[in-house]
Parts: C-alpha cells; structure tokens; sequence
C-alpha cells in the first residue's frame, strides 16, 4: 500500500488454516461423488477454520490503518475512477456484472439451507445466500456509481445508462434502482422469462411472470425485458424453434427496454460442445460426468453471419468454441435473402418501436384459452387519435398501381338508420354527407348506400317505384348532388344498391304493364295460371315459393292473370328476357354514373331469371321448413341460371366502357361456393368485380371450431380463379349483428379478419364499434319478411333487429336523430355503446378498427401472401407477409 496499490483481493481464503491434530475428514454422504472427488468428503477440518477469520481481521484493520491515513476509501475510490476513465472515451454506460455478490456480511455468520432438493451440499443452490449477496451497502454502492454517471450528464446534457445484473428476487431487484432521492441503476435486468418460464410454461405462466414485473416496478422507474444472454442456453433451446418470433415479440412490444443477446434475432440454438471442446470453468469445474449442467459454453458458440468458412465468423476453421453444424441454413446471409425469417420478423419489431404506441402506450395482457394476448394502446388528448399494436411482417418495396376499390374498405350505409337531420326519426341524406367526415376518419374508402330510390317502402327501398329519383324521405336530387361533391372533397366513393331483380308495384311500368301498354306488357313475368284438377279453381302455375314464404305468384283481377314475385307481393319480378328491359336497367345505371357514382352493389343477382318452362321445384326435405317456407323447396329453376351470368357481364361491360375513373361493380349472391365464383366471369368476358363473400356469415357462427374457421377462410384465398379478388364480409343489413351472433368478446377478431385478409373489406355500420342486436318486439316489427311469417314465428325471420338506428352518442335517440321516436326502436345499451363513448375510452373496439384500416395501407396487407393455420385446439390465426425483388 504504500506504494499506492488501493486494495487486495486475497484468493482462496477458506484454506489458510487446517485442524493441527489432522484428524481424518468425514464422508459427505454425497451419492454422485467418486472417491476422488472434493465432495467426497465433508472438509470441516481444512476449511473455514477459527484463525482464518482472525487473520482476515488482521489484515483490515492494516487496510484501515491507511485509510485512517488519508481519508480515503481506496478500492472504491479506485472502481469510480474506473467508471470516469471509460466514461472520458466515449462509452454510453456500464452494464454492472454480479452486482449482488459486492458485500458480505462482516459476521460471517454461516448461511442457511436452501432447501433445494435437487442441489448437491458443494453446489451454490444447496444454501440461501443471506449474508453474502444483495447487502444493504450493495445498493449504496451502485447509488455511488450513479451519481458519478450523472456528473457526466450535468457536464454535456448526454444521458448515460447504469445497467445492473442481479439474479435476485423482486424486491431486491427492484432496490437497484435507487429511490426518488438518490437513484441507483437506470435499469436492473429483469430476468424473470429466463428464470421463471420455460418450454413447460403455459400462458397463465407467461401472464403471471410478466404483469407480476409490471405491477410492481417502482413508480418513475423503467422495465426492461430478457429472454437470453451469455449465461443462459438460448431461447430457441429453451422454448423451441417455433417460439422465437413469438417471444421476441414479447420482448420488443412490451412496454420498456428491450435486451437481445447476439444471434437470437435469427433464431440460433445451442452448439454440442462436448468435455473436450468445453473451456467454461463452470462446466470444467463439474467435471465431465456433469459437466453439461453447468457449462455455458452451448449459448457462447460463434456468430452465424453466412454458410462460408466457420459461419462467416472467422477465416480460420478452427475456432475458440465449435461453430454450430447448422450454420448452413441458420445464418443471417440466408435469413436476409428469404421470403420469411426470424431476422425480418426482428425487423420489423424494431421498427414497430418507434411508433408512438409502443414509445409512449399503455399494454392490456390477457390470457384467452391457451393463448397470451397483449394489446398496446396509445393515446394523444390533442385529438384523440388511438393505436392498437399488431403483428404484420412488413417490408418497403416499391409500390404499384391497382384499382382503387382492390385495398379499399367499403362501408355499408343503411340510409333510414344512419342519422336524421330533419327530426322525422328516419335518417336521410344530409345525415350521411355530415357524418362522411367520420367514415374518412375510421379509414373508409368507399361508401356503400342501401337503396335511396323512390320507393313506396314496402321493403324500406328495395322496392323501387322510379330507378332513377330519390325518395323524398331522403332529401332531393341536390342533396344527393351535395353528397357526391363532399365524398370527393375527402376522396371518398359513392356506391349506389343497384336492384335489378324487381320493382315496387307502384312503379309506371307496373301499372301499365298491367293494362298491358307497350313496350311494358312483357316488363314482368305474368302467366294465365293452371286450373285445378281437384277444385275446378285456377291457381299458380307452379309450387315456385317465394323468399318471404308462400306462393311466388300472386293473382292481379284486373290483368286477368299471375304475375311473379320471388320476394314480397309489392315487389314483380322484373322480365329480363324482355330487350327493352334490360335496355331500360341499363339506362338507369348510366344516369347514376353520369351524376359521379363510383359504382353499384347488385341486389339479389341470382334471382333475375326464371325456366321458361315453369316445371315445378323438388322437395328439399328439409324437417324444420313448412310447406310456405322457401327452404322447402330446392330452387333448381329459378336461381343461378345461366342467362343471370351473361347478363352480369352485361352490366360490367357498360362499366368498363366508362372514361376513368374506374368504376366497380360488386354482386350480391347467397349460393354455393363454385357457383358463386361463377359471377367473376372469364377473363374473356368478365362478369363482377367480386361477388359478395359470406363464408363468414354463412359458414361460421358463435359455435365454430377454429378448422371452421380455417375452412371458411381458406378457400377464398387458395381457390379463386386466376387474378380474382377476395372479400370479406361479416355483417349486413340482413343478418344479425357480429357481436350478436359471435359474443361481444370477438368483435376485433373478426373485424380484424375483414380488414387484413386479402382483398376488399366490407363493413356494415355500426360493426366497427361493435353495436349489437336491438330487441323489436312484435308491435314494433316493420320488416316485410318478419310480418309475413305471423307473430309465432317472425323472430326467426326478422332483420329488424340489426338496422335499429345507428349510436353516435348518449344524447337523445343516441344522436341518431332529435325525436325520441324513431322509425325502429334504438338499442337500449346506447348510453354505454356509442361513437363517442368510443373514442374517449382508452380501449375500444373503434380504436381497434382504426388501427386496423390504417394497417391496410402497408404494402404488407395491400399486396402481401397471406397463411392460415390453427394453432392447437382453439386458436385460428393468420400471418400477412410480404416477398419483394430488388
């Protein structure tokens, strides 16, 4: 010391005395020692002796006659200059290495068992280290260090970081950070999914190791996140290959710091190294029967950069540790050059970083079945603009052109409940140009109107009396002129229902069709009848039953004969067969697109032909349908037949003849599978856009199995023709609510499958924030379909519950209108479910919709593959990804 050396480290201390009398030393008991073992035996007589403690206290207090000397604590003064000295070249930090093992208690008391049972006596989990690790003088020190740290930053305004490594418990974890008066680390690793979780874990495990961090870290301090380091076998060694992403994602996503060992972003495994090969003194001290429990040289093997020499580690083939056999397709080279790998999930984890929601959110982790879920929200009180954190595998390549509607959201405007501005409790058409401001909000391309044609609403609009005005319950032709230059304003579409198949009864042609007045005579389908064999009495020329029960044919007196109806009694099927008809629907489609529509959705296409012959349909057999209910029959000869085809791609024709812009036809048509995909056409003559797909509708409910799931999905991915386009569908004005019919738990689930699968996204109002059936008692009912049915039974048949008005707010009729009655009944849950309850929450199925439209404008979703699959029993998921070519 006086030659300025500041303090001693003084090796092997436990060995300077032995008993003098040599006495022989006991056996240890120990089952997995050999004789020759060092715990073989139990060295009570060589080790720890009395005068080895009183020579430890000779030497401090020869230490301390120096430090009496010149006030100074040598050793620890001489670590503070240590930490300036790198700090004076530039480094950032310090992670601080075994920072619980600084002190021991100065008693030297022994140490209590540990009770571990699978620990040997020499093995340092065989005792519960209280009085040599996590000493109240630990936690002053590193606030010591700190406050050097922060010298630093007083100097130049650059933060350094303190980061501490403490195997410990969560309290004295936590105690490194110091307290709010005088701070100690920065971070303190958190090492709870390394020593908590492993390949065994479930879910619950996950959740409960993860929020039990979260919880508890000290207000004002920061987390962080370890899966892996030098010390520990890697992860994909631990929880398996399949697990890598998933985990990282964890990492990266949760809220805090984020801490990757080397090589676990492309996924890298443990190296065999064997006793030969091992030079970690913690696996050679085992020896070579145990070597494998204690070694860590599996995790510290070399770097995989590429498939040349020793894994694009060294030139040299031989290395200080064996470089791992798999380094040919486990090599950062090869997961850079595929279309899918760890290291571009890790990528784009990154990336997702430096959103505000993982920079500045809140996370909610649940635990759904056997799946840990997390979610980050972000909120900004400026304008209440939310995120929602999602897993796409996103990379940036160079963009191409595609028809607006081919990444569009269509969004489904039932007109009579969307919002009432003139207070008749019906909504109109100044109500939808003021709300356009919010469908451009969520993320909406396209708006799609259920009909506003002139219409006695018989059907509520889909019984059309002139094809080409606006019913005055809507407003006027200037409001729908007003309508359209406001969606351009905010490049917005407008998409107008275009119902072929029929008309009102009160339209002119109709009237004049009736007294048979040219050209309409033959406008609709009309037909002598038959007379009964057993009553002598005319009747329907056929057992042709109609959609809304009973006979399709319905007797007019004065004509003197039947006219066809496949829907309501108001609503005569219109004669395709007729020339001048179809010449008539097709002038009504150019008078829409001339006033600057973007296009049409087409009302029921297969019924628009009928067999000429008029043969009876078979039974169907079906044991819950009456003899008056549609589906007691099967309708071979009046649906799908194959001049609905042709005449399809009629209409496409007329559209594609437009100047730009493009304009889109979409086709509403409730059939099989391959019958359905008969509406897109040829590529000779092509027919919709897109037919409507339903499969989720139709296919799935609240009781589906994930493979129902998958089954749906997948063949609107995999088997359409070549260069056809997806949708989805979810709801529409004719089936029951999503969160009715799935549970309210599965709103952002499915609205999540709408809006990132491939292809054009359909959304209903009211979906995207998870408004649910009405109840319509029998009083209230106004559908047509419902009331045919009686009393009994129009429950199975009404669509009244999911058109009841849409909820903007708690105000009166939920700011749907401001009369209190209104044409259906609003939805009693309105004070609690509404927009703009919505948008104020934290968390909220609106705030999911957002994010998940502003998703579909990544080149990922937009023109990414996409891979279905079920996870065990209960989990369906997909993944979008994207390959490009430079």
């Amino acid at each position: 010391m006086s030659v300025g050396i500041d303090g001693f480290r003084i090796d092997a201390v436990p060995y300077l005395f032995e008993n003098e009398s040599l006495p022989d030393e006991p056996l240890s008991g120990d089952p997995s020692a050999v004789d020759t073992d060092a715990s073989y035996l139990s060295h009570i007589y060589t080790q720890n002796q009395n005068e080895t403690f009183d020579m430890i206290q000779q030497w401090r207090e020869v230490v301390d006659e120096f430090s009496a000397k010149d006030g100074v604590t040598r050793y620890i003064d001489h670590l503070d200059n240590v930490i300036r000295y790198w700090l004076d070249k530039g480094f950032d930090g310090f992670r601080i290495d075994a920072v619980n093992w600084l002190f021991e208690n100065t008693s030297l008391p022994d140490e209590p068992l540990s009770g571990n049972t699978n620990a040997n006596k020499d093995e340092y989990n065989y005792l519960d280290h209280i009085y040599t690790s996590n000493q109240p003088e630990t936690f002053e020190m590193v606030q010591q260090w700190r406050e050097v740290v922060e010298e630093y930053k007083a100097q130049d305004g650059l933060a350094r970081a303190l980061i501490t490594e403490a195997y410990a418990d969560l309290e004295n974890t936590f105690k490194y950070m110091g307290t709010e008066e005088r701070p100690g680390a920065h971070l303190t690793f958190n090492f709870f999914m390394i020593s908590q979780l492993s390949n065994t874990s479930n879910a619950q495990d996950f959740y409960s190791s993860i929020t039990e961090w979260l919880d508890n870290v000290p207000q004002g301090k920061w987390s962080d996140w370890v899966l892996g380091n030098h010390d520990q076998h890697r992860v994909a060694s631990r929880f398996g290959s399949e697990l890598i992403d998933g985990l990282n994602m964890i990492l990266q996503w949760l809220p805090g710091t984020a801490v990757t060992y080397n090589g676990e972003e492309i996924g890298m495994v443990d190296t065999p190294v064997s006793w030969e090969e091992t030079v970690d003194p913690a696996g050679l001290n085992a020896g070579p029967d145990r070597y494998q429990l204690f070694s860590r040289d599996p995790e510290r093997s070399p770097y995989q950069w590429d498939n040349t020499t020793s894994a694009g580690f060294s030139n040299n083939t031989n290395t200080w540790l064996p470089v791992n056999s798999n380094y040919l397709t486990v090599n950062l080279a090869e997961e850079i050059n595929a279309n899918v790998s760890h290291y571009k999930v890790y990528q784009n984890l990154v990336a997702e970083r430096a959103s505000q929601t993982l920079r500045r959110g809140s996370v909610n982790i649940t635990v759904i079945g056997d799946v840990l879920a997390f979610t980050s929200v972000f909120m900004m009180a400026v304008n209440s603009i939310s995120a929602v954190l999602l897993c796409l595998l996103a990379v940036t390549c160079a963009n191409t052109d595609q028809d607006w509607w081919r990444t569009s959201v269509i969004y489904q405007v039932y007109p009579r409940s969307f919002k009432d501005t003139d207070g008749d409790g019906v909504g109109d058409l100044k109500g939808i140009e003021e709300k356009l401001d919010y469908l451009k909000e969520i993320g909406v391309n396209g708006v799609w109107l259920s009909p506003i044609f002139r219409s006695p609403m018989a059907d509520f609009g889909y019984d059309i009396a002139n094809f080409t005005d606006i019913d005055p319950i809507f407003g006027t032709m200037d409001d729908f002129d007003d309508l359209i230059k406001k969606a351009d304003t905010l490049g917005l579409r407008i998409i107008l229902d275009f119902v072929p198949n029929h008309s009102s009864d009160e339209h002119e042609w109709f009237k004049k069709s009736i007294k048979k007045i040219e050209p309409f005579t033959d406008y609709y389908i009309w037909h002598d009848g038959k007379v009964s064999n057993a009553s002598g009495e005319r009747i329907p020329p056929n057992n042709w039953l109609s959609v809304f029960r009973g006979p399709a044919w319905e007797w007019n007196e004065e004509r003197g004969q039947y006219y066809y109806h496949q829907f309501a009694v108001k609503q005569p099927d219109l004669n395709f067969r007729n020339p001048q008809l179809v010449d008539e629907m097709k002038d009504a489609m150019t008078f829409w697109l001339d006033r600057g529509v973007a296009g049409f959705r087409v009302d029921a296409v297969p019924f628009l032909f009928e067999v000429t012959s008029l043969q009876d349909e078979p039974l169907s057999n079906d044991p819950t349908a009456l003899p008056d209910d549609y589906l007691y029959l099967v309708h071979n000869y009046t649906v799908n037949l194959e001049e609905t085809f042709d005449m399809v791609q009629q209409w496409r024709g007329l559209i594609e003849a437009r100047q730009e812009p493009k304009r889109l036809m979409m086709a509403e048509a409730y059939a099989d599978f391959e019958t359905t995909l008969r509406y897109y056409g040829t590529p000779q003559s092509p027919g919709a856009h897109f037919p409507f797909n339903f499969a989720l509708i139709t296919d799935v409910n609240g009781n589906s199995t994930p493979a129902d799931f998958l089954k749906a999905t997948k063949k609107w991915i995999d088997d359409l023709p070549p260069g056809a386009l997806s949708n989805w569908v979810i709801g529409n004005h004719d089936n029951h609510r999503v969160a009715s019919r799935f549970g309210r738990e599965l709103v952002d689930g499915l609205n999540m499958l709408a809006l990132l699968l491939p292809g054009v996204a359909v959304t209903y109002n009211g979906e995207e924030i998870g408004m649910e059936d009405t109840s319509v008692g029998w009083e209230q009912t106004k559908d047509p379909q419902a009331l045919d049915a009686g009393p009994e039974r129009y429950l199975q048949y009404t669509r009244d519950p999911e058109r009841t008005p849409f909820q903007w707010d708690n105000t009166t009729s939920a700011g749907f209108s401001n009369s209190e009655v209104t044409w259906l009944p609003v939805n009693s849950n309105y004070p609690e479910l509404n927009v703009e309850a919505q948008k104020k929450a934290s968390v909220s199925h609106y705030h999911v919709y957002k994010l998940l439209t502003a998703a579909r404008a990544t080149p990922t979703v937009q023109r990414g593959d996409t891979q279905v699959e079920v996870i065990g029993d209960h989990v369906f998921a997909f993944t979008r990804y994207l390959t490009c070519t430079f």
